[in-house]
């Protein structure tokens, strides 16, 4: 495992699920739509989940980040689940 970001909002999309925003760090990995991933909830809670789809929201000027970008899982994730400062961490198959 590897921490990726931690989210900033979290809500949900009629007809497409929930939707996890963060910045979108600069790093070497790369994320993709089918990818598994861990979502390490605030309170201990650990959920794991592939990512659904990505969408790049606007350029930011970071030092650590690019781009604001959100996470979408599927319809059936429940939005209670995951709160704001949920850490996304990346599931490493090496």
């Amino acid at each position: 495992m590897k921490f990726f970001t931690k989210g900033k909002d979290v809500f949900k999309v009629a007809d497409r699920g929930v939707v996890i925003t963060m910045e979108l760090p600069k790093v070497d990995d790369r994320i993709r739509a089918g990818n598994p991933i861990q979502l390490r909830i605030p309170d201990g809670r650990v959920l794991d989940i592939k990512i659904g789809g990505i969408a790049h929201l606007k350029p930011i000027k970071s030092r650590n980040a690019d781009f604001n970008c959100a996470l979408t899982f599927p319809a059936d994730t429940n939005l209670e689940n995951i709160p704001e400062g949920t850490e996304i961490w990346l599931v490493r198959h090496d």
